[in-house]
């Protein structure tokens, strides 16, 4: 029971992989290792530290063993760019290397005279980025203990030098995202030391803002935060704003975009850009734009892109499942059959776009419906309607299509600014709902609790917040309850 309670993964692995692969990157991103009782690192640090958070420097290396760094300043460059590459590129040749790598690299920082609060402080850092590596790497018992042994120490480095900024840029973080753990686990973290609090948490995280060295980073955080754990998108699209233009500028900006459902947009932000310059999961991110768009063969390019640039281990189950999809789109039904036994023989199944491949290959939902949910998810209103329109006529011969034609109706009033229209959808859904393994019901409760807090009407959204909880089955049940969780906080609860 301790163990499961201490696999704090489910944070991550349950969203979406973009998320996991960005958001868990942007944590190796900390001005690092100091000279001998200085305040912050040299500029030649400070630099090279701003250039791997703007996705400037290259992540890739050619060298598969890092040298043995000469002080610690090398020590954290070497140990970020290798922890970086494998949130990315998820290499196993890599990996223990890693992990050998960081002995040496920690017992160097030990050796090294430095302030007591950046030796703590840049000691909990390198914990959590290779944490943050066994998570991607599915090493998730010797993380957990980790990521407990970090969050201790920078809430004990916050208590003893409450004017060291830097620190609240990791802790806020963690505060947050102990604090959405499920339910079930809350006891346990609090027994180990790990109860928090989610405005704490992001009143820390806000604090680090002000540092000149970390605020860059930590305005990634909080976009990030807003937009991906409280689905506040417009929130986290503005604190993007103030960033400077950077490849990890245009990279968030293009998710949080196609979160928001504006793929044009998305896509827009990389126009003229080398996709070869970003992080692999561009091609899928890109694919899945293409897709919304109900164009095709772009969309079969730009996945077969991300197979060839990438031996990741997630995200390829919802690769060849899109690709599966496109070919019974094209009506080439050979292909299609190859692509579905992929989906079940190859990658992982922890990341949701890939559990919910693996659903969706099993609903055999009419493809009618299935181009409206990519048409809604991309904001092209004016496509979806058509496409449930189309699905007029097939809804009643299956309840699991009605139930899918009334919740993405309601996502296509909610997506034209049809609130009220869309409210009563979302309520029709849940007359059907079952706790089956869809999502639709959780996220049906969840859109109208939201829009019912935005009328004022609390009693109804806490009802509404609490059912959207009680789905259990569906593969977003992380998510759901993180944002639920959050939205019951801001009733007061």
């Amino acid at each position: 029971m301790v163990k499961k309670g201490l696999t704090l993964s489910g944070r991550f692995k349950t969203c979406p992989i973009f998320f996991v692969s960005f958001f868990l990157g942007l944590a190796f991103l900390s001005p690092s290792f100091c000279h001998a009782f200085t305040s912050e690192p040299p500029p030649r640090i400070a630099a090279q530290y701003l250039s791997l958070i703007r996705l400037e420097a290259p992540l890739r290396t050619s060298q598969l063993v890092p040298e043995d760094p000469s002080d610690a300043y090398e020590a954290w460059i070497q140990h970020t760019q290798s922890a970086l590459e494998l949130v990315f590129w998820e290499e196993d040749s890599r990996f223990s290397e890693l992990e050998k790598f960081h002995l040496r690299a920690e017992l160097l920082l030990k050796n090294t005279s430095l302030n007591p609060e950046w030796r703590a402080f840049l000691e909990a850092e390198m914990d959590l980025q290779l944490a943050f590596v066994r998570l991607k790497m599915g090493k998730e018992w010797s993380a957990a203990w980790q990521i407990r042994s970090a969050f201790l120490q920078l809430r004990k480095l916050q208590e003893l030098y409450p004017d060291f900024l830097p620190v609240y840029k990791s802790l806020g973080l963690l505060e947050i995202i102990i604090s959405l753990a499920p339910s079930p686990y809350q006891w346990v973290l609090s027994i180990l030391g790990m109860k928090t609090d989610t405005g704490q948490g992001l009143g820390h995280l806000h604090s680090a803002l002000d540092d000149p060295l970390v605020g860059e980073e930590a305005r990634y955080w909080l976009a990030m935060v807003r937009a991906l754990l409280f689905d506040e998108v417009q929130e986290g699209l503005q604190h993007m704003q103030d960033l400077p233009s950077s490849t990890m500028k245009s990279y968030v900006m293009h998710h949080l975009l196609m979160k928001n459902a504006n793929t044009e947009e998305a896509v827009r932000w990389l126009e003229g850009e080398d996709l070869s310059n970003y992080p692999p999961q561009i091609y899928h991110s890109m694919g899945m734009a293409a897709l919304q768009k109900a164009d095709w063969d772009l969309s079969e390019k730009y996945f077969l892109g991300f197979l060839e640039n990438c031996a990741c281990r997630h995200l390829i189950k919802s690769t060849y499942f899109r690709l599966y999809q496109l070919a019974l789109f094209q009506n080439n039904m050979q292909k299609a059959q190859s692509y579905r036994r992929r989906v079940e023989d190859r990658g992982l199944s922890v990341a949701e776009a890939d559990q919910i491949a693996l659903r969706e290959l099993k609903e055999q939902m009419h493809p009618f419906l299935i181009q409206a949910r990519l048409s809604t998810d991309g904001g092209y209103a004016e496509e979806a309607a058509e496409w449930l329109q189309k699905a007029e006529t097939i809804r009643a011969q299956n309840p699991e299509w009605e139930a899918e034609w009334r919740y993405r109706n309601a996502r296509l009033q909610h997506l034209k600014g049809n609130k009220a229209e869309a409210y009563e959808a979302y309520l029709s859904a849940l007359q059907l709902a079952l706790d089956d393994g869809r999502y639709i019901f959780a996220n049906a409760a969840l859109k109208a609790a939201e829009l019912a807090a935005e009328w004022s009407d609390y009693a109804q959204s806490r009802q509404l917040f609490i059912r959207a909880m009680s789905f259990k089955k569906h593969p977003y049940v992380s998510s759901v309850e993180t944002k639920a969780k959050y939205g019951l906080s801001q009733l007061g609860e």
